[in-house]
Formats: structure tokens, sequence, C-alpha cells
């Protein structure tokens, strides 16, 4: 899956990894750190992969307090 962002009317660019990465809500040094042994591709796939915590706890609460 590629992400995009739309800025201004119609223009519209893909996301860069470190953007993806604080989506994912990284720190910018756990972002730089994995860019060196990293390429983009494989960045853009770590943070594909990932889960906000806010996320998971909603599910487990939905999973396991009904």
């Amino acid at each position: 899956m590629v992400l995009h962002i739309v800025e201004r009317e119609q223009n519209i660019r893909r996301l860069t990894p470190l953007e993806t990465w604080r989506l994912q809500g990284f720190t910018d040094k756990e972002f730089w750190k994995a860019q060196k042994v990293n390429s983009d591709t494989q960045l853009y796939k770590q943070a594909g992969n990932t889960i906000t915590v806010n996320v998971m706890v909603e599910l487990f609460k939905k999973i396991y307090l009904k």
C-alpha cells in the first residue's frame, strides 16, 4: 500500500518514510537509527507493519472486556 497526502487543491505527493514513522508514533531518533541500516522500501514496510498503541488498546478492550 502506498500512502499519499493531498497538498493544496489537486496536488498529491507520496509520504516520506519519516512521515510514515511519525504517524505510527515513532520518534525521529528511532527513525534515524533504522534508516542507517534500511532502504526506504524497508522503512515503508516497517511502518506499515506496526500498530499504534492506542489502536491496540481499543482492540483489546473490545475483545477482552465484553
